[in-house]
């Protein structure tokens, strides 16, 4: 029951039905979740108000209930399922025509890129624009049994139409219709287990390069900074050599964005481009020292200030305000006085505007990480001398032991990656000693440290 003056002021609105929900029981308000709410009028009505049918919307007469959970929007309309960002599955419908009834069912299917594990995801059955019943595929008894319907990589609906839902809308009718859609669907499962093993393979590799890349550039690092090898005879880009002779010019976006074909100025960061790797991590690059700054024209006396204000400017031009300690201001020399020459500077990729401006940057080489299928070699990793790659063969049964989706076995991964990567280092530097026993000892050295090193960071990372 409600009040004639609550009634009344929902009845100015344009809504058609209204249910208010107040004088809870004790205790059950508090298990009141607003978002799980809305997922379910989103399931149940999405198609309906993506049609323009109806239009639902949520009030709060309060933006925060009672002191429960962050403060809510005033109200919130629910909006159908956004599948825009997803890969859309490619299944021709399936006809049907038997009993004098015509129809067709209809896929519409899609790859996640980025799994999830709610139910909320999983494909549910769709008829004349609502869902059939409260539960999804996974949850009928005839498909329970096969996790392709439940798999985190997988959403989207199916239509059925033709076949006919009971009284209270909680499932289809047993009849031939019903039968004819679950053989249908019974024979799709296969296909939809391959798609979605190849799309799951396709992003363990996406996640894999990413994860090698960073992994090379550490172990890189980590060798530079021992200082115990001239790496100069690296040719592929990296960090690893001394010789910073050769400059590469890059352009920059002027503000930082989440555009990752632009490069954006960082204030931090060390390293260029890895094997491997499309995107620039960064470049810690050291500012050209080719005199010191000096001020001309200053004015003379303060502003209430504890400094002066300090003008910059050559002998033939006329002083200009210094803003800040970065304006570059003109270089002292034995020559005179000369503007400086252009500054090299950390950057990363992720720019916003498509106005560029050229930076500077020496080009460090090293050794890169590639991986080579040969499963009739019993080598586990191998050095390339021409192409300064070391080879991780990707064949062999202990790398393939531990290529596995999920996030143990990704770690599990870059162990067997870093101690591949360290031995053929290791080699490279000891090559001259005669026994190989000492090589073993200088790889458990490095290797231990590399690993205590790496422990430090994430202790340090996580407090």
């Amino acid at each position: 029951y409600v009040d004639n003056n609550v009634f009344s002021e929902f009845n100015k609105s344009d809504h058609g039905t209204i249910a208010i929900y107040e004088d809870w029981k004790p205790g059950q308000f508090e298990k009141f979740n607003v978002n799980i709410l809305l997922r379910r009028l989103q399931h149940h009505f999405g198609e309906l108000v993506k049609n323009g049918d109806i239009e639902i919307k949520v009030d709060m007469l309060e933006q925060k209930i009672h002191e429960l959970g962050p403060a809510q929007e005033k109200y919130q309309l629910v909006a159908p399922r956004d599948y825009s960002e997803f890969v859309p599955i490619v299944i021709s419908p399936v006809k049907y025509e038997k009993n004098g009834k015509k129809g067709e069912i209809t896929f519409n299917l899609f790859l996640c890129e980025k799994g999830r594990a709610d139910r909320w995801n999983n494909p549910y059955l769709l008829y004349n624009g609502r869902p059939v019943g409260d539960g999804f595929i996974s949850e009928i008894d005839e498909f329970s049994e096969y996790p392709i319907w439940k798999h985190r990589f997988l959403t989207g609906y199916i239509t059925c139409d033709f076949c006919e839902i009971n009284e209270l809308r909680q499932g289809l009718k047993i009849n031939d219709e019903r039968d004819y859609l679950f053989e249908q669907l019974l024979k799709l499962q296969k296909f939809l287990e391959k798609t979605v093993k190849e799309h799951s393979r396709g992003l363990y590799e996406l996640k894999l390069q990413k994860q090698v890349a960073e992994l090379v550039k550490n172990l890189q690092l980590f060798f530079k900074n021992k200082n115990i090898f001239n790496f100069k005879i690296a040719k592929s880009t990296g960090f690893l050599s001394k010789e910073n002779n050769e400059i590469e010019v890059v352009e920059l976006a002027t503000t930082a964005g989440i555009n990752p074909e632009l490069e954006v100025k960082s204030s931090e960061g060390e390293g260029s481009e890895l094997a491997g790797s499309d995107k620039f991590v960064g470049t810690e690059v050291t500012k050209e020292e080719g005199g010191e700054d000096h001020t001309l024209n200053a004015e003379v006396g303060g502003k209430g200030g504890i400094h002066a204000e300090q003008k910059v400017g050559s002998p033939d031009e006329e002083a200009k305000e210094k803003l800040t300690s970065t304006d570059q201001g003109f270089k002292r020399s034995d020559e005179g006085y000369d503007k400086p020459s252009q500054d090299t500077s950390p950057h990363n990729s992720g720019g916003k505007d498509e106005t560029k401006r050229k930076a500077r940057r020496p080009k460090p080489k090293g050794f890169g990480m590639v991986f080579q299928d040969d499963e009739f070699n019993e080598d586990m990793s191998w050095f390339d001398d021409v192409n300064s790659m070391i080879i991780i063969n990707s064949q062999h049964p202990r790398y393939l032991a531990r290529q596995q989706d999920g996030e143990i076995q990704i770690k599990t991964l870059m162990n067997y990656l870093a101690e591949l990567y360290i031995w053929e280092i290791t080699s490279l530097i000891h090559a001259k000693e005669d026994e190989d026993i000492v090589r073993g000892k200088k790889f458990l050295d490095y290797k231990f440290e590399y690993f205590e090193h790496v422990r430090d960071e994430t202790k340090a990372g996580t407090n």
